[in-house]
């Protein structure tokens, strides 16, 4: 097993304890990997959960000292426009840093903007769950992003792609940011098998990880494999290690926690 360790210059390396040769601690630099074109950047090879992935080194810096957490679907835009500088300084999410062709974008559907403000931020404000300020926020830079990220004419509906592009927002913002609402009994009776117990235990919040309570709430719900990536923004693969690892921490949890084995007893 390796621990993996990133600086704001993007330096990847990775610390481990050579247990049976010298029996010291050992660094070891992993060097990036240029992503094939002049301006498609460089990549970041690593081992997890026994498998070989690769993954764009601006964002796992980008992901590691703002966000906090992995976000496989946030876009980098580089400051200085050299796509291999991957210096923290030097990042930023799509649409935080307006180009003149992304504010030509934004003039150009700056009626549509205008007309349809409240009704994309009323949606999202109901769709998510969450204050208004919060849901005029996203709004906006759902906007911004849409018009940084369309180099060219923008094909079908502007409004159902701003739409969609504040789900996502909202989506994230509200699984890391915002108390999660499930794992109330209520709304668990698929674990319990009835649905009269007078007690309020958050059964899911037992589980360590947000995303592991989400998916299986979701299933709970009956959302398919393809579903709940959609709605959480990750891969069909990812959703099918969210389930597996929280009902394998819930049952384990479950056979040694003599208390709640006996509410539900």
């Amino acid at each position: 097993m390796k621990d993996y360790y990133i600086s704001e210059n993007g330096d990847f390396f990775t610390l481990h304890f050579q247990k049976y040769r010298n029996k010291r601690w050992c660094v070891d630099i992993i060097i990036p990997r240029d992503r094939g074109t002049e301006n498609a950047g460089i990549s970041i090879s690593f081992m997890t959960n026994k498998r070989q992935v690769q993954v764009k080194l601006e964002r796992l810096v980008y992901c590691t000292f703002v966000l906090g957490d992995w976000n496989e679907d946030i876009e980098i835009d580089f400051k200085d426009g050299n796509p291999k500088n991957v210096h923290l300084d030097n990042l930023a999410e799509r649409g935080e840093v307006l180009t003149e062709e992304s504010a030509a974008m934004m003039a150009k559907y700056a009626d549509v903007y205008a007309k349809n403000f409240d009704y994309v931020m009323k949606y999202i404000r109901f769709f998510a769950d969450i204050d208004t300020e919060d849901a005029e926020d996203l709004t906006s830079k759902a906007f911004i992003y849409l018009c940084s990220r369309e180099k060219k004419e923008i094909v079908g509906d502007f409004v159902a792609l701003w739409i969609y592009y504040a789900k996502k927002k909202a989506q994230s913002f509200w699984l890391w940011r915002c108390k999660p609402r499930v794992g109330k009994v209520d709304e668990m009776e698929w674990l319990t098998g009835k649905n009269d117990t007078p007690i309020g235990l958050d059964i899911l919040n037992v589980l360590p990880n947000e995303r592991w309570k989400v998916a299986l709430w979701q299933q709970a719900q009956g959302y398919s494999q393809e579903e709940s990536a959609e709605e959480l923004g990750v891969s069909v693969s990812m959703v099918r290690n969210y389930r597996r690892d929280a009902k394998n921490y819930m049952r384990k949890y479950l056979s040694t926690d003599r208390e709640v084995m006996k509410m539900y007893s």
